[in-house]
């Protein structure tokens, strides 16, 4: 029947049971949860015209803002973000708004699509929707949308649900456990990356590990069942090989040396700091097996490195060393005009890995060095880096 001219309620009901499963889609990650806080602080998105539209009254449209308000206190905040990576590693199963938006964009005579949603849909309860339409003269075409909360790439549509992950693992060294052993596994990267988002999504075997906890520069995490995940919007520069989060584990089953801990689930996803995904780039980590008889190598004996992380850094950063056999070490840190800032280490230490905490303090933004001096009983090393403290 043909509509007269005036302004038309619209309700929308999900009896399909779509929407049921759309957070379980895996389209939300911690990039995500980093889109949230850039919007916090205005910052410009050229690329996400459905973010960002800015006009006279606001910066990014109402359909993102919508979108990213998990609180539903008509607004963006770190506090959206946070709950966001806490819903992504599962510490918590719900938001204050339902799981998914209804938007739609009406289409008047084969007019151009707007690149944002023009109708907004208010949630009425249970999965009802409501919204409101002009109807004018001429034929009328409404296109709904169903997105899944938090959902601020628009990855949950149809469209563009092949969400697979292109991650893997590798195992660059193995090392002889035995059942009962407290272990630490580095997590890092094949490549070099200025990292502005992470999610690690790692699948593992409840009967040879039990998940302890994880440590790394604010992540957030959680493991169920067999499954654990880390998120974090911390930015990072990281070097190939650097260690991004470690997790501390028990060993709790016999690990044959062909047997792969970890394996890399969908979720996992790196970004930079415009929150664009990095492609090509792997995890890495150490294998480890209870069999006595596999040749390993003691990644704390095995050469000498140094780095630190997080870096750059807020507050704090962490300087971690190996050192292949006992030796004199002399660790400390200078400033742009070579002039000494502080002495961290000045002793004697064993072989294996060492790691020092360097807090900011009093000290300005900006590049700084530190050096390592090593004397050891057959060999003698040294080496120079950088770190940047940030405002």
């Amino acid at each position: 029947d043909e509509l007269e001219v005036g302004t038309y309620i619209i309700k929308v009901r999900d009896f399909s049971g779509y929407t049921e499963n759309l957070w379980n889609h895996l389209s939300v990650t911690a990039t995500d949860a980093l889109i949230i806080q850039q919007m916090e602080i205005g910052v410009e998105m050229p690329n996400r015209p459905w973010l960002y539209a800015p006009n006279d009254e606001q910066e990014y449209t109402d359909f993102g803002v919508k979108l990213g308000d998990v609180h539903e206190d008509g607004e963006l905040t770190t506090a959206d973000a946070f709950r966001v990576m806490q819903r992504v590693v599962g510490q918590m199963n719900d938001f204050d708004v339902p799981d998914f938006q209804v938007s739609a964009i009406a289409e008047l005579d084969g007019s151009p699509r707007a690149e944002a949603p023009e109708m907004l849909f208010d949630w009425i309860g249970g999965k009802e929707f409501a919204g409101t339409i002009d109807i004018e003269f001429g034929d009328h075409t409404i296109d709904l949308f169903y997105i899944a909360t938090a959902d601020m790439r628009a990855r949950s549509i149809p469209q563009q649900m092949d969400l697979a992950s292109g991650m893997n693992i590798q195992y660059n060294d193995i090392q002889t456990v035995e059942v009962g052993d407290e272990i630490t596994l580095p997590i890092s990267l094949t490549s070099a990356a200025h990292l502005g988002a992470y999610t690690i999504d790692l699948g593992y075997d409840q009967s040879v590990l039990d998940i302890q906890g994880v440590s790394g520069n604010n992540v957030v995490f959680n493991a169920i069942e067999d499954r654990i995940t880390i998120a974090s919007t911390e930015g990072a520069n990281l070097r190939s090989g650097e260690v991004l989060v470690e997790i501390h584990a028990t060993v709790v089953g016999e690990i044959s040396d062909n047997d792969q801990v970890f394996t890399v689930a969908p979720r996992s996803e790196l970004a930079n700091l415009d929150a664009e995904i990095l492609e090509g780039i792997d995890f890495e980590t150490t294998a480890i097996t209870t069999d006595g008889s596999v040749d390993v190598i003691d990644p704390d004996t095995d050469a000498f490195t140094v780095t630190n992380f997080p870096n750059p850094f807020n507050e704090q950063t962490t300087i971690r060393y190996t050192l292949p056999e006992t030796a004199d070490v002399q660790l400390i840190v200078y400033n742009q005009n070579g002039q000494v800032v502080r002495t961290l280490v000045n002793d004697t230490q064993t072989s294996g890995t060492h790691e020092v905490e360097f807090n900011r303090e009093s000290l300005q933004p900006g590049v700084y060095f530190y050096r390592i001096v090593v004397e050891g009983e057959t060999e003698s090393y040294s080496s120079t880096e950088s770190m940047v403290i940030m405002r």
